[in-house]
């Protein structure tokens, strides 16, 4: 015990980032669930990815953290997020995180880049973008899988079935796909007609 009244009393402090997460620490999904959603709705859903993170880490940490701004404007976030990961989750090694989230950072910028490029055709800067997009699925995807594992679940089980909203998403990004893809063909079939 310390006899000096004027002592500012001594607490242990626990950051909740250190500790090993509780099972809802982080939103948990499938491997299968998370690639689908993500490719079918060609990257959009990972701002509901985001979302899900921010909003279940505040529930936990009880930060003041906004979900929604870390989730739209995510590149300037994602190195948080997946040092939450790594704190978190005691198995992922710390390089992981960072080199994950770089990746994503740097393919995120690149398939910005290249869709404003002026110089470059139609169909090469779509096959840049659908190639960034890949590279930016897998950077989330192993980001998940650090997140799986922090909260006990890394196969995310319990949260690998499809809902009405998620099957809703996918059949309108299958759609989506389908457009674009036709009207790739319906394009180089127009410059083969005016070139022959």
């Amino acid at each position: 015990m310390n006899d000096n009244v004027y002592a500012a009393p001594r607490a242990q402090l626990i950051n909740a980032a250190d500790q090993p997460a509780a099972p809802d620490a982080f939103y948990v999904v499938s491997s299968l669930k998370f690639h689908l959603l993500f490719f079918l709705t060609m990257g959009f859903y990972s701002v509901y990815w985001f979302y899900r993170h921010w909003k279940a880490w505040k529930s936990h940490s009880r930060e003041d953290l906004w979900p929604v701004p870390r989730a739209i404007f995510n590149i300037f976030f994602v190195h948080a997020l997946f040092g939450l990961f790594v704190r978190a989750g005691m198995s992922w090694q710390p390089w992981k995180g960072l080199v994950w989230a770089t990746v994503y950072v740097v393919a995120a910028i690149a398939s910005n880049f290249v869709d404003a490029f002026p110089m470059v055709t139609q169909g090469w800067r779509d096959l840049g973008s659908l190639a960034f997009l890949i590279i930016m699925g897998i950077a989330l995807a192993n980001g998940q899988q650090g997140a799986n594992e922090a909260c006990g679940d890394s196969e995310g089980v319990r949260n690998a079935h499809f809902s009405v909203a998620n099957i809703v998403w996918m059949v309108i990004g299958s759609i989506f796909w389908l457009f674009v893809l036709l009207s790739g063909v319906l394009l180089s079939t127009s410059v083969d007609v005016r070139v022959g």
